[in-house]
């Protein structure tokens, strides 16, 4: 007999509870989940294989009666510049909501969004401050220390739901073009294969893939390097002071977005971590972005459809409806200090924010 997939499903995130539940108190950052569990555990919970390794593996350790169990927490129990911050990063996060058939409201994953976008523009403020004082930065700081704010937010591997589908179809593989060399038109990133065919209900079914190979992903790492130090430089030159120059640097952070949205690097989770980010960069600008996306849209579509980083960047300005950010993250408490380790952040992501204005 066969086991279904919950069947499956219940081993791997039994051993992940098991392995959240020893981390609870240690800082967010000691969640490693790349290094702590292995690549073949973490190949076969995305592939739902049955629970067998070719490799010896060692369970997690079991739930510890001298580790407390996460409380729920109401907002007034928090300080208020505490209960502050919540309700900021509830209202950020709710801009990352998708409003499309198929998408219901997630409170708890845009709470994360939320205070991912502020802690990423936290870390942000400072160093661009340093940059324009002329300091001595770390030159090792690039996209990826920012992209790993949210993921940490999600600490989650999810899942791939896999179809089958008939062999019989019709398939287009799109291409990205490169923003850091000369030549856009034969200098081009892979991009997303468009599935048109049956599946075996002789349904139609339309399908987006991305293939995710190593050389892929290092192109896109590439890319995204050479954006971001864009990004430093041009805020290093201009400042961010003034009006005029404020669209070329919302430019630079939306052709950012575009090339994650295309790289699409999580089996799930990689448009919600990319708009994240795009909020909190354009904060720590003292921007912020005051309008919803529209009904119907998914901004990995429009990115993967656009066929070029411009097409993104106009579309994306029309709804996006960005006005100056009237108080500076900066003064807000800092996100890690408020929410260190990871019983904290499941606490907030529990919390009922109904009583935020």
């Amino acid at each position: 007999m066969r086991a279904s997939p919950e069947f499956l499903k219940a081993h791997y995130l039994r051993e992940y509870v098991r392995y959240l539940h020893s981390h609870l108190d240690k800082p967010i950052q000691d969640l490693k989940l790349d290094q702590d569990l292995s690549e073949e555990f973490r190949d076969h919970w995305a592939k739902l294989l049955p629970f067998k390794f070719r490799n010896a593996y060692k369970e997690q350790p079991g739930l510890q009666p001298d580790i407390k169990d996460v409380v729920l927490s109401q907002i007034k129990q928090y300080p208020s510049n505490i209960q502050n911050l919540i309700c900021k990063a509830d209202k950020i996060g709710m801009l990352t909501q998708v409003n499309t058939d198929g998408y219901t409201p997630n409170r708890k994953l845009n709470m994360a969004m939320g205070l991912a976008s502020i802690h990423i523009s936290q870390i942000l403020e400072a160093r661009w401050k340093g940059l324009r004082q002329n300091k001595q930065m770390d030159p090792s700081f690039l996209w990826r220390e920012i992209s790993d704010v949210p993921v940490y937010s999600l600490q989650e591997i999810c899942i791939v739901n896999k179809r089958q589908i008939n062999q019989i179809g019709f398939l287009v593989a799109t291409q990205v073009p490169s923003s850091r060399r000369d030549n856009k038109d034969e200098d081009r990133l892979d991009g997303s294969m468009l599935v048109l065919t049956r599946d075996l209900n002789h349904k139609v079914l339309f399908s987006m893939n991305v293939m995710n190979r190593h050389e892929r992903t290092m192109a896109y790492h590439a890319e995204l390097d050479w954006v971001f130090n864009q990004l430093q430089e041009e805020i290093k030159r201009t400042g961010v002071t003034k009006v005029t120059d404020v669209d070329s640097v919302l430019n630079i952070i939306l052709t950012l977005a575009y090339y994650f949205y295309n790289m699409m690097p999580l089996s799930r989770g990689s448009s919600a971590v990319a708009y994240s980010v795009a909020l909190g960069v354009i904060m720590s600008i003292g921007r912020q972005v005051t309008g919803k996306m529209p009904n119907g849209k998914l901004l990995e579509m429009e990115a993967m459809l656009s066929g070029a980083p411009d097409v993104f960047i106009l579309m994306s300005k029309q709804w996006m409806n960005i006005k100056r950010l009237n108080i500076p993250t900066s003064l807000l408490p800092k996100v890690y200090e408020a929410f260190p380790t990871t019983r904290s952040l499941i606490e907030v992501l529990n919390v009922n924010t109904d009583s935020c204005q």
